[in-house]
């Protein structure tokens, strides 16, 4: 019932809130915990012969979406088709039928009600407690981008910058709520046009295939909108990576930009660099769109190829037949022409995301123990910055190391001056 946050409105009608007044989140969705959790099994993940951080993410969270799915499951299974069964029922009531009866005819009416209210219950606080999964596998990844980028090596720092890392972050990370939200559809919708198919052939005989035909013609429809999805999403993400990378060098370079007038071609830059990207967001919402326009007009579709075939092959259409159809299949409404079509979109972003995220934690890291401080309890021990005979190279992709042999010593209060031209090595 969100009892919970009444304090809260009241709090806020009082005074304005502050960071004092917010609730802590649970123990179970603490970042360094659900990253620990995670950073188990990707570190498990290192050791074998091929790294997969979709395995490593699944043996984490897996466990607790699939958990998710068995109420998601009795709702889309079991309560959704029993309200159209009830309907029936009802129908053949009020139609006279004598294998009917008043008794039962009232505990059909009170099953449409009980049912319809234990379907709002479980739809909300399943989408709550999914919504926590998707949260926490986005916080997981999140930490550990951060705690990797605390390690990249010199070489690893060139091939990535802090605008990808920040789109990934920010942006990319997001899509992990939308596929939690609507996963279940991808396991549920399949069952529930099965057991449709049952209940109907009792009404429509072989009509009912028609429709379930034009279901089956809508999956490869989808598989290709998914593989749209997933290439307009890498082409974007590249798009907004390099547009992030652009605006920070003009940040960075702000005052050599306004001391040579050149704020023009520059902003010039950036908005082709934003309109090339947005291009790309068009499409891809036009897309979700269309896809989203055929849920409204799908189910009137198969509904008419049902009756209309079933008219053609001689079959007298009662209101029965006519209720027990509309109500089965509106009741696949939702989890066929909706949710499907989103989890498949969901579904085909998150491989490019998680690919994405996956390429950047296998960049080479530092080597700690090269750089590990020695704790000197020797008071007499002569301190400053010390480098005896130290030989380096930009990356491991250069053969003749940068600089060779530097040799100095650095004391307290003294001054040392770094001097040579660009890429030697200060």
């Amino acid at each position: 019932m969100y009892r919970w946050v009444w304090s809260l409105f009241i709090r806020a009608h009082k005074k304005d809130l502050e960071f004092s007044d917010l609730y802590r989140c649970p123990k179970s969705d603490e970042t360094h915990l659900v990253r620990q959790k995670l950073q188990i099994k990707w570190d498990k993940q290192l050791r074998g012969k091929k790294s997969s951080l979709f395995w490593a993410l699944f043996a984490s969270y897996g466990p607790e979406l699939i958990v998710l799915y068995i109420p998601d499951a009795i709702r889309e299974l079991g309560l959704n088709l029993f309200q159209p069964y009830c309907i029936a029922y009802l129908v053949r009531y009020f139609n006279d039928d004598p294998n009917t009866s008043q008794w039962w005819a009232i505990w059909a009416a009170v099953g449409i009600v009980l049912a319809a209210i234990a379907n709002m219950f479980i739809t909300h606080l399943n989408s709550t407690h999914n919504s926590k999964v998707g949260v926490r596998i986005r916080a997981a990844c999140c930490a550990l981008i951060y705690r990797k980028s605390m390690r990249l090596s010199h070489s690893s720092l060139g091939q990535t910058t802090v605008g990808q890392i920040l789109n990934i972050m920010s942006n990319d990370v997001n899509r992990f709520d939308a596929f939690a939200s609507n996963s279940r559809s991808l396991f549920v919708a399949p069952l529930q046009a099965a057991i449709v198919l049952y209940l109907l052939w009792s009404h429509l005989r072989w009509a009912c295939l028609t429709g379930m035909g034009i279901l089956v013609l809508f999956i490869p429809f989808q598989v290709l909108m998914g593989r749209m999805f997933r290439t307009i999403r890498q082409k974007t993400a590249k798009l907004t990576d390099s547009r992030i990378r652009l605006m920070q060098e003009i940040i960075a370079g702000m005052r050599v930009i306004k001391m040579y007038a050149w704020e023009q071609p520059f902003a010039q830059l950036v908005a082709i660099a934003r309109k090339s990207e947005m291009t790309q967001i068009r499409l891809s919402n036009f897309l979700k769109g269309v896809n989203l326009s055929i849920y409204f007009v799908l189910i009137r579709v198969i509904i008419y190829a049902c009756f209309l075939t079933y008219v053609l092959m001689g079959g007298m259409l009662s209101a029965e037949t006519a209720f027990a159809t509309i109500a089965y299949f509106n009741a696949m409404r939702w989890s066929m022409a909706k949710n499907l079509p989103l989890a498949i979109a969901a579904l085909s972003e998150l491989v490019v995301v998680i690919k994405r995220i996956q390429d950047f934690l296998l960049l080479e890291e530092i080597s700690v123990k090269e750089f590990k401080d020695k704790e000197n309890t020797s008071s007499n021990k002569e301190k400053g910055v010390f480098m005896d005979k130290m030989s380096v190279r930009w990356n491991n992709e250069t053969t003749e190391p940068t600089l060779r042999d530097i040799s100095l010593s650095v004391k307290p209060g003294q001054l040392l001056a770094v001097v040579g031209s660009v890429g030697s090595g200060k």
